[in-house]
């Protein structure tokens, strides 16, 4: 009997043993900065994050209450940590489930009427930003005025069709861009790269060989491109597969670039988390590696219409595309080759006999030899 009590014990210990280990521990982290509302308690929540169920069911403890608001001297109130663990204890917290982080957190106490000046401030603020900002559009080409012209341009520039950019315009530079060319010559300049979705152009009119206009028009700048947007959110680490990501077209900054099928990245392993809905670009993903240190790798020896085949050491990994250095087997002397893909490079002899630094070396070895 006594035994058998044991083996229950050992099995209702090991039972309460994995429930605790099933029930993820919550998260109490103190904000370093809040605002709250005088003539309110101040709670957990408002003054730290929560995660967890344990965390959110001690959200409304009072660390700060009525007494301590009206006695306090200044509108700054600091809440420490090792009184919000004293509170939390207070109130039954299971440390066994609980963990809180951070230092303390600095709670500027407003009147009412100042909290709802700020919101008005903020919400006046967005909506300037909303009203003054000039909505992206599809510009005409066929205008005949500065702004198809430049829009014709970045079309162009950014190696899309015309109607395949949205653009807007400063109010301010709204009379200039409707000016009729005329039979004028005109020369437009982008002045950034176009990576970015903010495009500074440098726009000249001349009329003969008189410079009649001279102006710098900034533009905000949308193209409309085939990308692949993710169906999931992406965790570092995984190897994208069919169904995590769908091809679209959709309106993005000029200097995005995805990819144009799914099968492009099939099989690549995520660099970082990306979340879901978002346009997949490279820096997403791990760039493979072709060749890897040490392989015993295929090159191919260009030279006129002859191409040679022989194996050769890699000296360092080398992704599709980069130059790498490489060792013929038994040779002592090394060479640069370009990687073409998994296990292959290829070398291209009159490129490198044409090249000034190849034909000084080459020059110096026949006069060393005598030749």
């Amino acid at each position: 009997m006594r035994v058998r009590l044991m083996q229950l014990g050992c099995v209702a210990g090991a039972a309460l043993c994995l429930l605790a280990g099933s029930v993820r521990a919550g998260v109490v982290e103190l904000r370093s900065t809040v605002r709250a509302v005088e003539g309110a308690p101040i709670a957990l929540r408002d003054v730290a994050r929560l995660d967890g169920v344990e965390a959110e069911r001690l959200g409304n403890v009072v660390l700060v209450d009525m007494e301590t608001l009206s006695a306090a001297p200044k509108e700054w109130i600091e809440v420490r940590l090792v009184d919000v663990r004293a509170r939390l204890t207070a109130a039954g917290a299971n440390w066994a489930l609980l963990e809180l982080r951070g230092g303390k957190c600095s709670v500027h106490v407003l009147a009412d009427s100042a909290v709802q000046n700020v919101r008005e401030r903020s919400e006046n603020a967005s909506t300037r930003r909303a009203y003054d900002k000039p909505a992206l559009v599809v510009v005409d080409a066929n205008g005949g005025t500065v702004r198809a012209l430049v829009a014709s341009k970045l079309a162009s520039h950014f190696n899309v069709p015309v109607d395949r950019v949205r653009l807007s315009f400063s109010q301010s530079d709204t009379q200039f861009l409707e000016n009729l060319v005329d039979g004028q010559r005109v020369e437009v300049a982008p002045a950034a790269s176009s990576m970015s979705a903010r495009v500074p152009v440098r726009v000249r009119m001349y009329q003969g060989e008189i410079l009649i206009h001279d102006r710098m028009i900034r533009i905000e700048a949308e193209v409309q491109r085939d990308v692949l947007v993710t169906q999931g959110r992406l965790r570092k680490g995984d190897v994208v597969s069919a169904g995590m990501v769908v091809s679209e077209q959709r309106w993005v900054a000029p200097g995005v670039v995805s990819f144009a099928e799914a099968t492009e990245i099939f099989g690549r392993t995520v660099r970082s988390r990306v979340n879901v809905g978002v346009v997949v670009e490279p820096r997403h993903l791990v760039t493979p590696v072709a060749i890897e240190r040490g392989e015993l790798a295929t090159v191919r020896c260009l030279s006129g219409g002859i191409a040679l085949t022989a194996k050769a050491r890699a000296l360092s990994d080398g992704q599709v595309g980069e130059l790498i250095e490489m060792r013929l087997e038994g040779a002592e002397k090394t060479f640069m080759a370009r990687v073409t893909g998994p296990g292959g490079a290829v070398m291209d002899l009159d490129e490198r006999a044409g090249a000034p630094g190849e034909r000084a070396q080459r020059n110096t070895e026949d006069k060393e030899s005598g030749a």
